[in-house]
């Protein structure tokens, strides 16, 4: 029986990041997937270009790349997504619209739908996504990312109910602000930066309990700041 986790993002901004410490979790073989991507598999990690993940036949290609077993526990995460902010709706180009609503919410369908497919042919497993505090509370000039993102929330939570007969949990986690050098440009409050090394940890203790712990949308809403009297 191995344990193998599967990254789709892994050459993104949050994928480089939280990689080291995904490698740190307790895992056999890593298969992570991205764009352009240069490293050659080696050992138990396999990098692997991935297509168009908003075409379903791309996204099966990927899948059939993982090599598995039926006694094998299948983790998988997606830091796959976008961000659109700063426009009114009256603003926002349909074209972008729909461009958010493919990143955030199509991706994440095609994704957990072939995922389903292998974990019913293994033993079981879980998947995790990586959503936004924005999905759940709304906020002006972010409407389709709070929308895409609030129904991802819903989406997971529908995945956590119906895995429940193949052996399947899933969660999401949902971070106020990453820690990015872009945000850091921005942001007025570092307390309320979320560090990606920290994401990752999560990550891990989330698929270390994942027989127990679905259905959730973990908000991480930032460092704590602690307030000491002298």
């Amino acid at each position: 029986m191995k344990r193998i986790l599967i990254l789709f993002g892994a050459t993104g901004n949050l994928g480089k990041e939280i990689l080291p410490e995904l490698k740190n979790g307790i895992y056999d073989e890593y298969y992570l997937f991205g764009r352009n991507i240069s490293e050659s598999s080696k050992g138990n990690i396999h990098f692997l270009n991935v297509g168009d993940l908003t075409n379903e036949k791309d996204v099966e290609e990927a899948f059939s790349k993982i090599k598995y077993s039926s006694e094998d526990i299948l983790f998988l995460l997606s830091t796959i997504g976008g961000f659109l902010g700063g426009q009114t709706i009256d603003e926002i180009k349909y074209s972008d619209w729909r461009k958010i609503i493919d990143l955030n919410l199509n991706t994440s369908f095609l994704i957990a739908k072939h995922f389903i497919k292998i974990i019913k042919k293994a033993n079981e497993g879980s998947i995790c996504f990586i959503s936004a505090k924005t999905g759940l509370s709304p906020e002006a000039r972010k409407s389709v990312y709070g929308l895409t993102k609030s129904g991802l929330n819903y989406f997971i939570q529908t995945l956590a109910l119906e895995g429940k007969e193949y052996g399947m949990t899933a969660n999401a986690i949902a971070p106020y602000i990453i820690d990015s050098e872009e945000n850091r440009k921005w942001v007025k409050e570092l307390n309320d930066l979320v560090r990606p090394e920290d994401i990752g940890k999560f990550v891990n203790q989330i698929f270390n309990s994942y027989t127990f712990v679905t259905g959730n949308i973990f908000v991480l809403p930032g460092t704590i700041k602690r307030n000491r009297k002298i």
